[in-house]
């Protein structure tokens, strides 16, 4: 049975790599403010065959049942030893978390990819954290292909972190009306997610009326004591948007994630890519 909303989880996504660490503190920071539990997840790929067996040339009925006795013992072998070194990691994240202050950690890990994993979780999932780029893409500007399925494919609150933590003193909701968008001003309004600090709405359009015209009727879904700061912006989006981010020092940017026309984002590439890809500040998402 699925858990009702308020039983729901934060749950940072962690593979050992540079980042793991500040994913666990930000997903101490949203259980405090949510007043939910947290959970560190680790998914375990076996994606490769071991190396030194060697399939070369014709092999009798019993090399081939030798032969695949002594994989089934390395598959075996692998398979423990990736648990230990998963369980490890996990445990020491978790003192890591407990010395941050937070109250309820859990630690999972399982076999199989990323997505399919939180794809049978989601129902118990209030926001996923999760590092830009794991382990296998640090060093590179691309997001890694799984964490990409997570963003499009699960109808989830996705925190996206590419530096340290800091928390969080101003939030932007780039926002353009668009359904996406709504969910991200609707997660970003009220105070428990970011406390009371300041809240950017920030659109980009070259109808300047119609432009004051979304960020009003979007001001008015922010609570009430919670300062709110509009603006509109002329000219290329991505670029209005990080000029705005660097210039009033905001810590994290909640927007819409991808739209629904592939074709499209094939022949012109895809806003949340771009932004994915130059954003100094971790992204809050929303499908």
């Amino acid at each position: 049975m699925a858990k009702n909303q308020e039983e729901r989880v934060i749950l940072s996504c962690v593979d050992g790599s540079e980042l793991s660490e500040s994913v666990v503190d930000y997903g101490v920071f949203l259980s405090h403010r949510l007043g939910i539990s947290l959970e560190l997840f680790h998914a375990i790929e076996h994606d490769h065959l071991p190396s030194k067996i060697n399939f070369s040339g014709n092999l009798t009925l019993g090399a081939r049942d030798d032969l695949l006795e002594e994989l089934v013992s390395e598959e075996e072998l692998m398979a423990r030893a990736q648990k230990a070194q998963s369980k490890a990691m996990l445990l020491e994240l978790k003192k890591h978390a407990l010395e941050q202050g937070a109250r309820e950690v859990e630690v999972v890990w399982r076999h199989g990819g990323l997505y399919e994993n939180l794809l049978e979780l989601k129902e118990r999932l209030r926001v996923v954290v999760i590092g830009l780029r794991g382990r296998d893409h640090e060093g590179r500007l691309e997001v890694g292909s799984q964490v990409e399925e997570v963003i499009r494919s699960l109808h989830l609150p996705v925190l996206l972190v590419n530096r340290p933590f800091l928390e969080p003193r101003r939030v932007m909701i780039a926002y353009d009306g668009s359904q996406n968008s709504q969910k991200a001003l609707e997660m970003v309004a009220s105070a428990p997610l970011f406390g009371e600090v300041e809240r950017h709405l920030v659109n980009v359009h070259q109808e300047l009326a119609l432009s004051k015209r979304l960020l009003e009727e979007a001001s008015k879904v922010i609570a009430g004591r919670i300062k709110v700061v509009s603006e509109s912006l002329a000219g290329e989006a991505i670029e209005e948007i990080l000029a705005y981010q660097r210039e009033h020092e905001i810590d994290v940017i909640a927007m819409g994630a991808f739209g629904h026309h592939r074709w499209r984002e094939a022949i012109f590439g895809s806003f949340t890519s771009k932004m994915l890809a130059k954003s100094p500040v971790p992204l809050l998402l929303l499908r």
